[in-house]
């Protein structure tokens, strides 16, 4: 009887430590799914904030609007969201010099003549180069397959070109299209007459 006593002891000593051990695997085991539900959650955070900040751009504005600075829109909005955040025009901005529908780029200034401004020559020459430059492609607005139709630009080409724009902001002049990666003099010869900045 003592035998059977102490057998049913010890079976009873081991069931209670296997519930023990059995009880710790199994909060070990949540503790580690938290900590990796956890990590998880920041991480889409972290994506989602990322992208939010890629869909915004800034855009400084002056000149004939109600509320000269920097404004913060949208990537792809256009000239006339900018001026709206800008308060709208005054009354004394000249209209005709405006492109409303034009679509802005982040770090681009908009200035606002004045009806009657004086223009002076580089005004005036830089009026005569977007006509000539009319049916040019703009390497600053222009999108991967857009850029993709000059004559020996590839996809991986395009992609490097919209990187470094994304990077360095828009180009100053075409010339600086040479500081692309895998755009030497040679292929810039070639597409030169093809391309505008603006």
């Amino acid at each position: 009887m003592d035998k059977f006593k102490k057998k049913e002891s010890i079976l009873l000593g081991v069931l209670i430590v296997g519930i023990f051990l059995i009880g710790i695997y199994t909060h070990v085991n949540k503790s580690q799914e938290i900590i990796i539900e956890e990590s998880i959650q920041k991480n889409l955070e972290d994506t989602k904030q990322d992208e939010e900040e890629d869909e915004w751009i800034m855009v400084d504005v002056c000149g004939e609007v109600e509320l000269e600075g920097v404004v913060k829109i949208k990537k792809g909005d256009r000239m006339i969201d900018a001026i709206t955040i800008a308060g709208g025009l005054k009354q004394t901005a000249d209209r005709k010099k405006i492109n409303m529908a034009k679509k802005l780029s982040d770090g681009e200034q908009v200035y606002i003549h004045k009806m009657g401004e004086y223009m002076d020559k580089s005004d005036l020459l830089e009026n005569q180069d977007k006509n000539s430059d009319h049916q040019k492609l703009n390497i600053n607005t222009a999108s991967l397959t857009d850029l993709q139709s000059l004559d020996g630009i590839g996809a991986s080409l395009a992609q490097r070109i919209m990187d470094y724009r994304n990077k360095n902001g828009n180009f100053k002049n075409i010339d600086d299209l040479m500081n692309v990666s895998g755009i030497g003099k040679k292929k810039f010869e070639n597409i030169q007459d093809q391309i505008c900045i603006y």
